[in-house]
C-alpha cells in the first residue's frame, strides 16, 4: 500500500504498484485505503452530521478532503469561515467542479466511488459506482459533462481511467491510461499522467475516442495534477527546480504538447500536487503537502512566485491531494 499522502516518496520507493525505477524526483503518491478497516470504524462516528451552513451557496467555498478523517470540510473562501461538513466517505482524495461551477465532485477512495454534491448542498446530488477501482482524481467534460476519474489502483494492480456519460454508465480504461491525475482541455480532448517502470508518462484521448495515446512535448519529474486554463493545459510538476513545485502551461494539439517558456514556478520550496485554476485564469490555489499542517496557498497566475495567500484548515488532520476546489459564486 502506499505511504501516507503527506509522506514526500523518493520515486525508486512505490514498488507496491510493479514499479522498480523511474526518473529522478520525488513527489506524493496518491493514497490506496490501506487501513480501511480501521479508518472505517472512525468515520462512522461522523456518518449523519453532514451539515452546509443554509447561506453557503452564496458564498466562494473551498472543499477539503481529509483522508485521515474520512470527511470534506468546507470553508468560505478566502476568509476562512467554516461552513459546515461532508460525510460519509472513506479516505476522500481528489476532487473537481464542473464547467459552470454549480456542482462538486468528491473522490471517495475507500468506497470505489465519486460523490456529486451541487454547489453549496449538504446532501448529495448523484453516486458514480467505480467498483474494484481506488479513485483519486476527477475532471469535468466541459463540452459533454462527462466525468473522467483517475484510478491509482484496481482489484488488477495498476489503476487506469474511469469515463461515465452519467452516473449508471461507466468505461474504465486500463491500458494506456495512466491514473494518478485526469484533465479536460477545453475541446473535450482528455489527458491523463502518472508513473510506469521508465517514470513519467503522460496520455491523451481524443474527443470521441477510445483509444489512449502517448503524450511527447513536456518533461516532468514527478506528475503532478492537469487543469484547463481556458487556453492552456496547465500540467504539474510536484519535484521542479530547487525543489519547488512547478506548472507547465502547455499548448494542447492532440498527443503533442508545446509548453516552451510558459513555466509557473510555485515559491517556496514545497509538493503541490493537486491545484484548482480559479478566477478566470487569475490566481491558482494548491494543496502543499509539504506544509505539514497541511497548508493550502494561492499564487498568482501565472505570474507564480511567492504565494499571495496561505491557509491552514482549522479542525481535520488535513492529508490530501487534490481535493480541493474553489467555486465562484453561483
Amino acid at each position: 500500500m502506499f505511504a501516507k499522502a503527506s509522506a514526500r516518496l523518493a520515486c525508486v520507493g512505490v514498488a507496491a504498484i510493479g514499479l522498480t525505477s523511474c526518473a529522478g524526483g520525488t513527489g506524493t503518491v496518491p493514497n490506496s485505503p490501506g487501513a480501511a478497516s480501521a479508518r472505517g470504524v472512525r468515520a462512522a462516528s461522523f456518518r449523519g452530521i453532514n451539515a452546509i451552513r443554509p447561506d453557503a451557496g452564496r458564498q466562494r467555498l473551498l472543499y477539503v478532503s481529509d483522508f485521515n478523517s474520512s470527511i470534506v470540510a468546507v470553508y468560505e473562501y478566502p476568509s476562512g469561515k467554516p461552513a459546515g461538513t461532508l460525510t460519509d466517505f472513506l479516505d476522500p482524495q481528489g476532487g473537481c467542479a464542473d464547467a459552470a461551477d454549480h456542482n462538486v465532485f468528491i473522490a471517495d477512495t475507500g468506497n470505489h466511488r465519486v460523490v456529486e454534491y451541487a454547489y453549496g448542498a449538504s446532501a448529495p446530488k448523484a453516486t458514480y459506482n467505480d467498483p474494484g477501482e481506488d479513485p483519486v482524481a476527477c475532471s469535468v467534460d466541459p463540452t459533454t459533462g462527462n466525468l473522467a476519474i483517475a484510478n491509482v489502483l484496481s482489484t488488477t494492480g495498476i489503476g487506469g481511467v474511469t469515463i461515465c456519460t452519467k452516473p449508471s454508465h461507466c468505461k474504465t480504461y486500463t491500458q494506456g491510461a495512466p491514473g494518478f491525475f485526469v484533465g479536460y482541455a477545453g475541446n473535450g480532448d482528455l489527458y491523463a499522467d502518472g508513473l510506469d517502470s521508465k517514470g513519467f508518462v503522460m496520455a491523451y484521448l481524443r474527443a470521441g475516442s477510445s483509444t489512449w495515446q502517448r503524450v511527447s512535448g513536456v518533461s516532468v519529474n514527478f506528475p503532478g495534477d492537469l487543469q484547463w486554463d481556458g487556453k492552456y493545459l496547465a500540467v504539474g510538476d510536484q519535484s521542479g527546480p530547487s525543489g519547488s513545485s512547478v506548472l507547465y502551461r502547455c499548448k494542447a494539439s492532440g498527443s503533442s504538447l508545446s509548453c516552451a517558456d510558459r513555466k509557473v514556478v510555485l515559491l517556496p520550496p514545497g509538493d503541490v500536487a493537486g491545484f484548482f485554476i480559479k478566477y478566470g485564469a487569475r490566481g491558482v490555489v494548491g494543496a502543499d503537502l509539504s506544509a505539514g499542517s497541511g497548508g493550502i496557498m494561492t499564487w498568482a497566475y501565472p505570474a507564480g512566485g511567492n504565494p499571495t495567500k496561505t491557509f491552514i484548515p482549522s479542525g481535520p488532520s488535513y492529508s490530501a491531494l487534490n481535493a480541493i476546489a474553489v467555486l465562484r459564486k453561483p
